[in-house]
């Protein structure tokens, strides 16, 4: 069963596997584990629109009960790489990220943060992974459009949604197209959220 791809921003040509496991909760207050924010939700392809913003969006979902000052965290797709806003991440709260300029279309799903530079999101697939202000890797996912599982959504209008966050280094068998009536979730839980326990991990 694939895993998440980590990038090693020390070595920017070459790539490694790695299998990580969940995340401790032995730091500091307000430092993060592997796997304390992660990434939940990905429209790459919103076009033809169902309902949402004709934007490609992230989500990220904080699955502790820390609270976690993004400031200076950064997402990648390992050939850009954008840096956060000042944004408080609560405990079970998630923060949908988009373009800088497209942050007032969806200011009104839920918690948003603007970046500069945020990465397009290929139809395909891609590999993301966003690092703590430290560089530290939180999470990591490589989406591929065989994740729909559905031939009628990976054409577009349609986000991928992970299923089980207690899980969020279980990859293709852990995300599935959405069944909102509106094409995605962002902000809130998702429409295919439920438990969907690793047993290769």
């Amino acid at each position: 069963m694939n895993k998440v791809i980590l990038l090693a921003l020390s070595m920017p040509v070459t790539a490694f596997s790695q299998v990580m496991e969940n995340s401790g909760s032995d730091n500091l207050p307000g430092t993060a584990c592997q796997g304390d924010v992660v990434i939940t939700e990905i429209m790459a392809d919103p076009l033809p629109v169902v309902s949402l913003p004709s934007k490609e969006y992230l989500e990220i979902f904080n699955r502790t009960e820390s609270v976690f000052n993004l400031k200076n965290w950064s997402l990648s797709d390992g050939n850009s790489r954008c840096i956060f806003p000042e944004k408080i991440l609560l405990p079970g709260e998630y923060l949908i990220l988009c373009q800088q300029q497209d942050t007032v279309l969806f200011k009104d799903f839920g918690k948003t943060a603007g970046l500069k530079s945020f990465p397009a999101l290929t139809n395909s697939g891609k590999t993301l992974y966003i690092r703590d202000s430290k560089a530290k890797l939180i999470h990591g996912v490589r989406y591929s459009s065989d994740w729909y599982g559905n031939i009628l959504k990976d054409g577009g209008g349609w986000s991928l949604e992970i299923i089980d966050t207690g899980y969020p280094f279980f990859e293709k068998g852990n995300w599935r197209a959405s069944v909102s009536l509106e094409g995605g979730t962002p902000g809130k839980v998702n429409s295919v959220s439920g438990v969907n326990r690793d047993i290769y991990f």
